[in-house]
């Protein structure tokens, strides 16, 4: 492949393709937002305040999948344990 297919391949896979907003209860917000190349969750939550009172601060969670990368962790980690021994060729004694 030429340069310009590996950088036209890298922009596609960066670009948002798929941007979801939810709301399953009146205290949280889930967005997702998927590319080729990577996925993000983002979950907010609001404590839910007493009446009359001020919401308190909101907690959010930020997930960022990036399948490469997790496939290449699982095989680095099942070669690790092929070595020691635990892995399903070897099964322990």
């Amino acid at each position: 492949m030429n340069d310009l297919t590996t950088y036209a391949w890298l922009t596609v896979g960066t670009v948002p393709y798929y941007i979801e907003t939810r709301l399953p209860s009146r205290c949280q917000r889930i967005v997702t937002i998927r590319a080729l190349f990577w996925s993000l969750e983002v979950r907010t939550r609001w404590p839910r305040s007493p009446r009359g009172g001020r919401r308190n601060r909101s907690r959010t969670n930020w997930t960022l999948h990036i399948p490469l990368i997790e496939r290449l962790r699982d095989a680095v980690w099942a070669a690790v344990m092929g070595l020691k021994g635990i892995g399903p060729q070897h099964p322990q004694s």
